[in-house]
């Protein structure tokens, strides 16, 4: 099976195999849970009601026990909130085993566990932006969603990844070189996290969130979409995310996803549904295309990466082995207006007569006639006091590149400029 490549610093969903269902999976109409009474603030024996219906078996018995440890230690404390995740693992593992309740039981047990674990008083910042939160595509065994716990010494160590896992459309998981607890471990204790998920508002993008909702990750973590269309991974706000492979996703065995309509706005993704895809050469990166991240809280998806070049100023004439006037040039490059990470300009001069020239730099690394500058944060790269060994007429001709993707930059040249003795 060919796995593709992808590339650049967005998340990327390629249609080419991930063409999505048109079929639409639909959405309960609320969230499920009661915000009458008592059952609004955290409410333990409401808990053990809920998860008495909604777990069977030997899990029932042991969410019960569960349940007692996280009353007997109090709300908010380092207890309940290990207990409270030791629960939402059984969730998971409820659904994923095709045992769970119904899951409108499922969202309303982890809105109420959730408040029994954080206090909306001093770690607010810890819960979902949405509240209640609507957990139901999240728990439904047979929807594109996605629910599990990671960073305990008893959680699972691998990708959280979107249903039916067997063939993930998306997914989450640490660096290749790192590992849940490392990547989580910068925050209050118990360090572990919540991540749930759907799909998204268009057919090529998905929505990732956690619980708590100000989780970090560092080192940053991996959002990858099963696709081998060479485009990037944004947020929902626009923002590119710097390319990482997503090695847990291989193109070509994923599983589409139907997109949700339940009220996100489209963001900055159309103009690359319908765009011509590439299929990148196996040999050169194994898996879907990924975006790093410092966090998991928005809806990611693809845009197409087109780089666009501006120079400034323009060059003047002006004389050997001196400073090219007026002196310091910047060269920005952005796609659709927004920076992307990984960027490297290139600068080189190019003689009328084809001449082979020497083109130095202050600012900027260069070999023989070129000189290569990566950008900043606001996507310029910057190249002061370039100087030219050789008298003749000039131009500059400037590309650039983005780490781990094809050529994608629309390269321009300068004006023409000429070198006096």
């Amino acid at each position: 099976m060919t796995r593709g490549i992808f590339g650049l610093v967005a998340v990327a969903a390629g249609m080419s195999v991930a063409a999505c269902s048109a079929d639409q999976e639909s959405l309960p109409a609320s969230p499920n849970f009661h915000t009458v009474g008592p059952s609004t603030t955290c409410d333990f024996p409401h808990i053990k009601s809920i998860a008495n219906k909604y777990f069977t078996g030997a899990q029932k018995k042991k969410v019960a026990t569960l349940v007692t440890q996280m009353s007997q230690a109090d709300a908010y404390s380092l207890t309940a909130k290990n207990k409270g995740f030791d629960i939402m693992a059984e969730v998971a593992l409820a659904v994923r085993n095709n045992q769970a309740g119904t899951p409108s039981r499922g969202s309303d047990l982890t809105n109420h566990l959730i408040l029994c674990m954080f206090s909306r008083t001093t770690e607010l910042s810890a819960y979902p932006l949405a509240w209640p939160e609507d957990f139901t595509v999240a728990v439904t065994p047979s929807l594109h969603g996605a629910y599990d716990v990671r960073g305990g010494a008893s959680d699972l160590t691998g990708a959280v990844l979107s249903r039916p896992i067997t063939a993930p459309f998306s997914g989450v998981a640490p660096l290749q070189s790192s590992s849940w607890p490392a990547m989580l471990g910068g925050n209050a204790a118990p360090s572990r996290v919540l991540l749930y998920g759907q799909p998204g508002s268009t057919s090529v993008s998905y929505i990732w969130k956690m619980v708590p909702h100000d989780a970090d990750f560092a080192p940053p973590g991996i959002v990858g979409l099963c696709t081998e269309d060479p485009n990037s991974m944004v947020t929902e706000d626009g923002d590119f995310l710097r390319f990482e492979d997503a090695y847990f996703l291989i193109p070509g065995v994923c599983s589409p996803t139907a997109l949700l309509q339940d009220g996100w706005n489209p963001f900055r993704l159309a103009r690359g549904l319908f765009s011509p895809r590439h299929l990148w050469a196996g040999s050169l990166n194994p898996g879907g295309l990924g975006g790093s991240t410092g966090g998991i809280r928005s809806e990611y998806g693809t845009e197409e990466v087109v780089v666009s070049l501006t120079l400034s100023p323009q060059p003047t004439d002006g004389t050997i082995n001196q400073s090219i006037p007026p002196g310091n040039f910047s060269v920005s490059a952005l796609s659709a207006g927004e920076p992307v990470p990984g960027t490297t300009v290139t600068l080189q001069a190019v003689e009328n007569n084809g001449s082979t020239v020497l083109l130095t730099s202050s600012l900027a690394a260069c070999t023989g006639d070129t000189c290569n500058a990566p950008v900043d944060a606001n996507g310029v790269a910057h190249f002061g006091n370039l100087f030219i060994n050789k008298t003749g007429g000039y131009r500059l001709a400037i590309s650039a590149t983005v780490v781990g993707r094809p050529g994608l930059s629309v390269g321009i040249t300068s004006n023409q400029f000429n070198i006096r003795p």
